[in-house]
């Protein structure tokens, strides 16, 4: 009977299938529960760092424009913009384009972070956000155009001493109808959109959208953790521009949740009023 006894005493100590099932349900609730505000915090922390690098791109922007006399042209990747690869550098609109003439390939493109020496950058020296993919590639916008001539300069902020040329005053006039770059808080309706070809262009947002600038220069902004979406709501669809989709109209407002119309890009502007200041101080302009 001994041996039975110890056989009785080994299960009596043990853990029964059902035991063991039990607590592997709470440990799986349990890390569930840790999960989320984990996931949650990473995702304040991209956000975060992403917000700094388009702060530090906004920046040396306007460091370049106050060194060089201009804004840099976009730089294209060959696939969704332009026909080249300009490896993150700025991409002029042909061989006989520079900043003598201030043509850019594409006026909304990929940020020139090699052209403003700018790091990180991925294999092919473009600038990422903080969600590291090749769709998160940070995006630029400059405005320019050939048929809008403010003080009868084509490429006013892309051409050297474009702006100069062109006077603050002119580029400044509120009263002015041409609109430079147009950030709305939704999709803009009901109105012609910016182009770099078509003139007498509105600055409206549309009825009932709230218009946060229309003579914004330039704007930096990441399309933010669904970059690599298929089919981007509509107000993200006027922020991710391809060769197909060059408006001069951007969206910005707080991020939003939703089937059809997520949003959770970040977008920064730089102010006519930012730039020309530091022009000024840097001995730009008379």
């Amino acid at each position: 009977m001994r041996p039975i006894h110890r056989q009785n005493i080994a299960v009596k100590n043990g853990f029964s299938l059902v035991e063991i099932a039990v607590v592997l349900v709470i440990l799986t609730i349990l890390l569930s529960t840790l999960a989320m505000p984990i996931a949650g915090q990473l995702r304040q922390r991209r956000m975060s760092e992403t917000q700094r690098l388009l702060d530090m791109a906004q920046q040396a922007l306007i460091g370049y424009a106050s060194a060089n006399g201009r804004l840099p042209c976009p730089a294209t990747d060959g696939a969704t913009i332009g026909s080249v690869n300009s490896f993150g550098d700025e991409r002029f609109a042909s061989a006989g384009d520079s900043a003598l003439t201030g043509k850019c390939e594409y006026w909304a493109g990929y940020l020139p972070a090699v052209a403003l020496g700018l790091s990180p950058l991925d294999s092919q020296g473009f600038m990422v956000d903080a969600w590291g993919l090749r769709a998160n590639r940070i995006r630029y916008a400059v405005w320019g155009s050939d048929v809008v001539l403010p003080g009868l300069v084509s490429y006013p902020f892309t051409k050297t001493n474009g702006m100069k040329t062109a006077t603050t005053t002119v580029l400044a006039d509120t009263n002015t109808a041409t609109p430079f770059l147009m950030i709305c808080q939704s999709a803009p309706l009901g109105t012609p959109l910016p182009s770099a070809t078509v003139a007498g262009t509105t600055s409206a947002c549309g009825a009932g959208v709230v218009k946060l600038a229309d003579r914004a220069p330039a704007i930096i902004y990441s399309l933010g953790e669904n970059a690599a979406a298929a089919s981007p709501g509509l107000d993200e669809a006027f922020n991710a521009k391809t060769t197909a989709n060059q408006t001069f109209a951007f969206v910005s407002h707080v991020q939003t949740a939703g089937p059809t119309n997520a949003f959770d890009d970040i977008v920064n502007w730089i102010s006519l009023s930012v730039l020309f200041n530091n022009m000024q101080a840097a001995g730009r302009f008379p």
